[in-house]
């Protein structure tokens, strides 16, 4: 079977590495442990709170990233549609040609009489 999947680009690698990487537990387990810490801070620091009680910008920060990340996970998966649709025309391409052979006809001739 011949591999032809489009190569990606820059930003579609760069996208399903991202995707790799936010859809994963160490990423979870990162992002809460950071939240936590900068509620703690923010709640209990005896000086220098960056962002008061309301957490304006915690929220502003959690916002912009959900902003990103969306459309980067839509474009890996994007991405990972058209592999699988190239994948499944090749699967399909030789399992015709495969039936055909198994039939005792060459796949030209099954062209042939199509035309």
């Amino acid at each position: 079977m011949t591999d032809t999947t489009p190569q990606p680009g820059r930003g579609e690698r760069l996208a399903d590495l991202a995707a790799e990487r936010l859809g994963s537990w160490p990423f979870i387990l990162w992002q809460s442990s950071a939240i936590v810490a900068w509620l703690a801070w923010n709640i209990w620091a005896p000086f220098w709170r960056i962002d008061p009680p309301e957490f304006v910008g915690l929220n502003l920060l959690l916002s912009l990233q959900a902003a990103y990340t969306g459309p980067i996970l839509l474009i890996s998966a994007n991405r990972q549609a058209r592999k699988d649709r190239a994948l499944w025309q090749q699967m399909a391409a030789d399992t015709h040609a495969l039936m055909l052979e198994l039939h005792g006809r060459a796949p030209a001739e099954d062209e042939a009489r199509a035309a």
